[in-house]
């Protein structure tokens, strides 16, 4: 059986794995891993008994794991940038690069939480090891910044909040056809945003940033130089769009 064959050969991986340099144990998984998807894929055309596909998949997917559950598990990585954003963990590395232990210090978080948390972050890039045990923030992770232009910090926490937890309810919402908000909290959404203040006050600050970033998408992507006049109908945020428009462009 291809499953007792794979078996067989997991301790000569794992000498080879402890022999081995970096580069040329990457090179030998690569090669490994097109070599058992052919094998799988030959293996199947062969077989005539459709209990047998389980087991020859459980092989294939020993290397990566099946998109459908990584899309599946795709909330385990929103809720930890969420919880990054809520502990101000990039402001706190602003400054430079930090330990886990002196972020938990910070933020008043548990020390190996903390690690584990910034470890997982690291894998989808939002933040990068620097060091032994140091954390600081990468280039996709930048947004997680407070004040500064572009910042989706309110955005995400918003997002990982209030938002995470009305979309519990889509199951009820599919099958009643009433919006899941409402079912979550009892209000509808801009209702309850007024009663509750912490929740609206953090709203209105990512609706502020997230007006903040469409007018810079606006004007860098639209030439204004050859309007007269130009009128924003319903637009909202104080004239801050056409404030910003007059000011690259004075003639107008």
């Amino acid at each position: 059986m291809v499953t007792d064959s794979a078996l067989r050969v997991i301790p000569l991986l794992r000498v080879l794995r402890s022999s081995l340099p970096n580069e040329r144990w990457e090179q030998f998984k690569r090669v490994f891993r097109e070599g058992l998807s052919a094998l799988v894929t030959q293996t199947c055309r062969r077989v005539d008994s459709v209990l047998a596909l389980p087991a020859l998949a459980s092989v294939g997917s020993v290397a990566e794991r099946p998109l459908l559950f990584q899309l599946a598990c795709g909330y385990w990585i929103s809720q930890a940038i969420y919880v990054a954003a809520k502990l101000g963990i990039a402001d706190f590395l602003k400054e430079g690069p930090k330990s886990a232990s002196e972020i938990a210090l910070a933020t008043r978080a548990d020390k190996n939480s903390v690690y584990r948390l910034m470890r997982a972050l690291c894998a989808v890039g939002a933040f990068r090891t620097a060091g032994v045990d140091k954390f600081a923030v990468a280039a996709l992770g930048m947004p997680l910044l407070s004040n500064v232009p572009g910042s989706l910090r309110a955005m995400v926490i918003t997002l990982g909040e209030t938002h995470y937890a009305a979309w519990t309810h889509l199951l009820e919402s599919v099958k009643t056809g009433m919006a899941g908000f409402p079912l979550m909290f009892g209000a509808e959404m801009f209702d309850y945003l007024g009663q509750d203040v912490e929740a609206g006050k953090i709203f209105n600050h990512a609706m502020s940033d997230y007006s903040a970033l469409s007018s810079c998408a606006v004007l860098l992507s639209y030439d204004f130089s050859a309007t007269r006049s130009l009128v924003d109908v319903g637009g909202g945020g104080c004239g801050r769009l056409l404030t910003s428009i007059l000011h690259m462009y004075p003639s107008m």
